[in-house]
């Protein structure tokens, strides 16, 4: 792992007051016109609840193996001292994907509804913003809470699958055999 990858809470500040005010600056970002035409970097997304510091990367847990999760922290930038908005998942997901808070919008149960909320079903999502401006945005897992994936529809994703029991496109299945389930492909 490369030292010059982690990042303390200050310099993820730093650095995201300079992204905020680059943004700001870009009148193109907001009309939904950035990036058309040229190269754009991908943007990988994960979310994983209650992984804790049990990666390898963050100093692991005997019995977890994360050898795919190490390497792709070791390709990109690594936080680590991370805070979440509530201590309920749910409304955690739904301030980080608008920005609100819970006590901003009262959302702090699992299971409220996105869209019942006057002012979550107001606020533009991430998934919103980076669709706004050309990216195809897909999704699965349970990015919200409880039996609301149908609010997921529209809200920003151009594909979303919330389980395992509603299957990828046939565009988006592997051409190889999956990994088994510990993630360590057999020798």
């Amino acid at each position: 792992m490369r030292g010059e990858n982690k990042m303390d809470r200050r310099e993820f500040l730093r650095r995201a007051g300079l992204g905020v005010g680059a943004v700001a600056l870009s009148p193109a970002l907001l009309t939904g016109e950035a990036g058309k035409g040229e190269d754009r970097m991908n943007v990988l997304f994960i979310a994983i609840e209650d992984l804790n510091d049990w990666v390898g990367c963050l100093g692991g847990h005997p019995q977890a193996k994360t050898p795919n999760l190490d390497e792709l922290a070791g390709m990109g930038v690594l936080f680590t001292n991370a805070h979440c908005a509530a201590p309920a998942c749910g409304p955690s997901r739904s301030a980080l994907l608008t920005g609100l808070r819970p006590s901003t919008t009262g959302n702090y149960k699992n299971r409220n509804s996105f869209i019942k909320n006057p002012l979550l079903s107001k606020a533009t999502t991430l998934p919103e913003l980076f669709r706004r401006n050309g990216y195809h945005v897909m999704g699965t897992g349970k990015i919200f809470h409880g039996t609301h994936f149908a609010e997921l529809k529209g809200a920003g994703w151009d594909e979303y699958w919330p389980s395992k029991s509603r299957p990828n496109p046939p565009t988006l299945k592997p051409t190889y055999a999956p990994l088994p389930l510990n993630g360590i492909p057999k020798a």
